[in-house]
């Protein structure tokens, strides 16, 4: 699984139970590597969304994503990079205001807001995208400062605050 070193990373533990299933091996690389002999990857959370996906960006990184064949999944941060596009960045970015574009591989819209949501979250799992079959329930917390919003038809597999289109996966279930 590959995860990129982004600058400003947060919630990096919400990897550490991947690593630890056999045969798993997590693996931090450059925002400048190709992902070739990766098998999915896994954005993480970060402390500025909006700095790091400018940073992504520049090094070539959402190229590289958009070509890549396997699933990707995004936590907070990731997910919302995952986007269509960023509003209200100036609330969270120190060299961008209004909007951003994202990555545009999740069909959403990520609104920032001056409050941040945390909570403990319990959501029932209707599995698709990267976790297609999965069925139960998932625990984990939020804590995040935008809300993003779906802009056409998209499941939600781990509740109102997830989105999965093909293989491509976002949610703000952090702890899984």
């Amino acid at each position: 699984v590959g995860v990129p070193r982004l600058p400003r990373i947060s919630n990096f533990t919400d990897l550490e139970v991947l690593a630890r299933q056999p045969g798993v091996r997590v693996a931090y690389v450059p925002l400048d590597a190709d992902l070739q002999g990766v098998d999915a990857v896994v954005l993480p959370g970060t402390k500025n969304t909006v700095d790091d996906l400018l940073v992504l960006r520049e090094a070539g990184f959402d190229e590289e994503l958009a070509s890549f064949d396997g699933p990707i999944v995004g936590v907070c941060g990731g997910y919302q990079l995952l986007g269509e596009r960023i509003t209200n960045a100036a609330i969270e970015s120190t060299e961008e205001e209004g909007t951003v574009q994202g990555f545009g591989l999740l069909p959403v819209e990520t609104s920032f807001q001056q409050e941040k949501r945390v909570r403990q979250t319990t959501v029932e799992i209707e599995g698709s995208g990267p976790i297609d079959g999965a069925t139960g329930t998932a625990t984990g917390y939020e804590i995040h400062m935008g809300q993003s919003v779906p802009l056409a038809a998209v499941e939600q597999p781990l509740g109102d605050q997830s989105a999965a289109s093909g293989s491509v996966l976002g949610t703000y279930l952090h702890g899984l």
